[in-house]
């Protein structure tokens, strides 16, 4: 079962809304340090974009437990609410999205909502969680589903549950305790009686659509912390390590040997739903239980917070919300903020995402993609598939992480050596000829583009030298045996001159 800890202390951080954190730690939960001496074979963080959705239908247990196999830092579910004020996991409020809903409840079950521009729909909200259990859920980009020409399977539709918050945290709980030890080494001595544990992974939720619910007279901040205390008291004390909560806050990873990253992370859209959870948080009591003294203990840490930024929010040329923004960053946001998650676009093209790394560095935020898919008409336009649009973000941009659907083949990109893309040059620069970014950066470009130009330079010189050398051995020998096949004619010739067969002539003069 899964435990809260009141441990964190030893981690460092700040544990109240009104001291600002180190910003030198403040994203160091989020952004891995290359210096973190283990077993990892990037300092990339991967996270599991709704489990891991390529494959199995988004947000279901048997999508998560697949992506946690492949290999992912984070699963990443969309915390919606019931109308009962459970939290469960779903990206589309309109349950006729992704369920088979329209055939198990009647049309009359629909309703339509003037704040979601009049559309009619099975909303949320509007269904309790054993009305939810009922349901299925299908394969979001299936082929030939709503026109798309996607080529996800449809094998699995209909066959995995929508799941509540604490299926998710219990499936984590047990996959980091049960299951991933089985991964690692065994005990070095008859002393060590467990393996030690190398890696782990977290859970990496998103508020979803927070107003949305507080028309519906539900705040997720509330049901969320809720949540949380019933199973910080279904558990004790909650004095086990190896919780959901543990080192929520940065750890020491200059010097630790294996870093192991927070379990748990808060994201959103709304930087002020951020605010709310983090004064909350401070102030909350998680150990209720009349068995326990809860003097005795403190609240666990706020967790790691990240804020979700789309494209009009990031965009240079609307000066007005990129302004705010920032503004809000330094001024309103700083004292909980840890990372920020921009959509791909606000990386495009490379002398915006330059421009974007240095202002979230500035503020020491790590900086985490959202979201790539393998389909064709899910890559952005720079790109020509889903591996160089993955090679840009994690390997040219230099992004602290990404939210992706196709966790393998992230996997893959990540774990090249060094993640050097010496061929993108100025590819993808807004003007091609003509780099915008600064001079040093236009320094580096041009150098990269020399050397490109004088490598292949080289290697036409090498295959030309090459061919001429195995022309050149061809003639030699095709020579060779003119020669010798015209020498050894004529010896024929003269031998048969100097060895004639006698005739009846030749013996009778005998």
């Amino acid at each position: 079962m899964l435990q809260l800890s009141s441990s964190g202390s030893s981690s460092g951080g700040v544990s109240t809304s009104t001291t600002k954190m180190n910003p030198r730690r403040r994203h160091c939960g989020l952004k891995i340090s290359p210096l973190v001496r283990n077993n990892r074979l990037s300092h990339k963080v991967i996270i599991g974009h709704r489990g891991a959705p390529f494959h199995l239908p988004e947000h279901t247990i048997a999508s998560y437990r697949l992506a946690l196999e492949l290999g992912v830092d984070y699963i990443e579910p969309d915390l919606v609410s019931t109308k009962d004020g459970r939290l469960v996991a779903s990206h589309s409020l309109d349950l006729n999205d992704t369920t088979n809903v329209a055939d198990v409840f009647p049309i009359s079950r629909s309703d339509t909502k003037e704040r979601n521009n009049n559309r009619t729909g099975y909303w949320i909200s509007d269904f309790t969680l054993k009305e939810i259990k009922t349901l299925r859920v299908r394969q979001r980009y299936g082929y030939g589903k709503n026109g798309d020409t996607n080529f996800r399977t449809t094998l699995y539709d209909d066959v995995f549950t929508i799941p509540t918050l604490e299926e998710i945290i219990n499936l984590l709980y047990n996959w980091n305790t049960n299951l991933l030890p089985q991964y690692e080494s065994r005990p070095h001595t008859e002393i060590q009686q467990q393996p030690i544990i190398t890696r782990r992974a977290g859970l990496y939720a998103e508020l979803k659509d927070p107003k949305w619910f507080l028309d519906e007279n539900l705040n997720l901040v509330d049901l969320f912390l809720k949540e949380l205390t019933q199973y910080a008291n279904a558990n004790g004390n909650g004095s086990n390590d190896d919780t959901i909560l543990h080192d929520t806050q940065c750890p020491l990873i200059e010097v630790d040997e294996y870093y192991l990253v927070p379990q748990l992370v808060v994201q959103c859209f709304d930087g002020d739903v951020l605010q709310e959870l983090y004064d909350k948080w401070s102030k909350h009591n998680f150990f209720n239980d009349k068995n326990t003294t809860t003097e005795l203990l403190s609240p666990p840490p706020p967790p790691p917070m990240v804020i979700l930024v789309d494209k009009e929010e990031c965009d240079t040329k609307n000066n007005k919300d990129e302004r705010n923004l920032w503004f809000n960053i330094e001024h309103k946001w700083d004292t909980f903020l840890h990372g920020i998650g921009p959509s791909k676009s606000c990386l495009e093209p490379l002398e915006t995402a330059k421009i974007f790394q240095e202002k979230a560095h500035k503020h020491n935020l790590a900086v985490h993609v959202w979201t790539t898919r393998p389909e064709y008409n899910n890559v952005d336009e720079y790109f020509q598939n889903q591996i160089e649009e993955l090679e840009y973000f994690l390997c040219h941009v230099g992004a602290d992480g990404i939210f992706t659907e196709d966790v393998s083949t992230a996997k893959t990109i990540v774990q090249r050596p060094n993640c050097q893309l010496n061929q993108f040059n100025n590819k993808y620069t807004s003007t091609a000829e003509t780099p915008t970014s600064a001079p040093s950066d236009n320094n580096n470009n041009n150098d990269c583009s020399n050397k490109n130009k004088n490598s292949a330079l080289n290697e036409e010189s090498i295959y030309l030298a090459l061919a001429m050398g195995i022309m050149g051995l061809f003639i030699g020998v095709l020579s060779t045996v003119t020669i010798t096949t015209s020498r050894y004619c004529k010896s024929r010739r003269h031998t048969r001159r100097q060895l004639r067969i006698p005739t009846q002539d030749d013996i009778e003069m005998t």
